[in-house]
């Protein structure tokens, strides 16, 4: 038994140090040409060779081959580029980073005002509800700014939002506000206390402690994104709340049932308000929205309607607006500016496997058509604003009352 664990070790060894002989035998050509491939990339498609730059990328591809830079200082190089375009259908997924990924220890939900602890590693959990005041030696807003530098946005609502995404302790080192495995943050208690921690970064799948809400009304939503789509019914206030999360088809409940539950609910006669809450919606699949509505117009258009945006509702979700804008006009739209510019270059299906970086590249192929949209707005280069704006609060959410959910009430009765 001992001589075949032996065996094994050896064998695991070898295969770790043939892994290893292989990364290093990467060669500067080698990333050099992985680099060009970006740049065809970026040239040929039509929805991107108006925007394209080459002096950056040659200016790597000339650093790469003077033995300036290795290939982690090439996907550095790249995301940077990257982000100068402030298209967020443009993008790279990093294999070497992504593998087995660490991150900060507190996770943080963007309010309206501000940004709280809504989970965190048991060590930290006396750290749930307080308010982020800072990170390192920097302000929240400069942090935003920083984090502008390597990760694409569109509007300074989904910029806002980029804080509270899942970000690796390597991104935070890129930037400067973490070093040496820590990351410091200051955080205010809701009794007014300030306290400056210094937390170790940890494994991403690292288990955690949810915040708790002290209470539960009719206005309450959930957090749980994780389903593209579902029924909430409140009697109570007459509304039917629809989370669609994930413009995604679900194997267990079709688009058509789903629908149709709807209109099954509409006809109990029970509901005067349909709520179509897109705050979490980052897009998917839009050929799911053909004739998406079209359909159940004769029922749905008896009743007062609205949908929920923020800085994460994106692509296949104004896809989803503007169809419900153009069947719907007295539809009404309550939250925040939305992450997606309205002119905005989408329909990222095209990747490059770039097998020496060690990075997938996404690239956008089309320009979205929203007429609807295009007519709402002052600025085409911004979001999608709404007709009622009104944020998220951390004191409602603790109380169990979403301040959107709220404002549609009050305004439709």
């Amino acid at each position: 038994m001992k001589k075949i664990f032996t065996v094994l070790i050896s064998i695991l060894l070898l295969c770790g140090v043939c892994f290893c002989a292989a990364k290093n035998k990467v060669t500067p050509k080698d990333l050099f040409f992985d680099i060009e491939r970006i740049k065809v990339d970026l040239s040929a498609s039509s929805s991107m060779k108006e925007l394209y730059n080459p002096d950056p990328w040659e200016q790597l591809q000339a650093d790469v081959m003077a033995g300036k830079a290795d290939r982690d200082e090439c996907v550095r190089r790249i995301r940077r580029i990257l982000a100068t375009y402030k298209i967020t259908h443009l993008y790279i997924y990093d294999f070497e980073v992504n593998t087995n990924p660490k991150t900060r220890p507190l996770a943080f939900y963007c309010f309206s005002d501000g940004y709280y602890v809504t989970s965190a590693v048991k060590k930290y959990a006396k750290y749930l509800g307080w308010k982020l005041k800072g990170v390192g030696d920097y302000s929240v807003e400069e942090v935003l700014k920083k984090i502008s530098e390597i990760q694409n946005y569109e509007t300074p609502s989904g910029l806002r939002y980029a804080f509270e995404q899942f970000i690796t302790y390597e991104a935070f080192e890129e930037i400067g506000i973490a070093e040496k495995g820590k990351i410091v943050f200051t955080l205010e208690s809701p009794e007014g206390v300030v306290e400056t921690i210094k937390t170790k970064a940890v494994n991403a799948n690292k288990k955690r402690i949810m915040i708790e809400q002290e209470n539960i009304t009719a206005f309450n939503h959930s957090w749980d994104a994780s389903k593209s789509y579902e029924i909430k019914t409140v009697p109570e206030t007459k509304t039917i709340y629809i989370p669609f999360n994930k413009v995604v088809p679900r194997e267990d409940y079709s688009v058509k049932d789903w629908l149709n539950d709807i209109e099954k609910e509409l006809k109990t006669g029970a509901y005067n308000t349909i709520v179509f809450d897109l705050r979490y919606n980052p897009g998917g699949m839009f050929m799911m929205l053909e004739n998406f509505m079209y359909n159940h117009k004769p029922e749905f258009e008896k009743y007062n309607m609205a949908l929920v945006t923020t800085g994460r509702t994106y692509s296949a979700a104004t896809e989803f607006m503007d169809q419900t804008l153009r069947l719907y006009p007295n539809v009404k739209i309550f939250g925040e500016e939305t992450g997606q510019a309205v002119f905005n270059y989408t329909g990222t299906y095209n990747n490059n496997d770039l097998k020496y970086l060690r990075i997938n590249f996404y690239w956008p192929t089309m320009v979205d058509d929203v007429p609807e949209l295009y007519a709402r707005a002052k600025d085409i280069h911004r979001g999608t604003f709404p007709d009622v704006e009104v944020g998220e609060t951390f004191e409602g959410y603790m109380k169990g009352e979403d301040s959107i959910y709220k404002a549609i009430y009050e305004y439709f009765n």
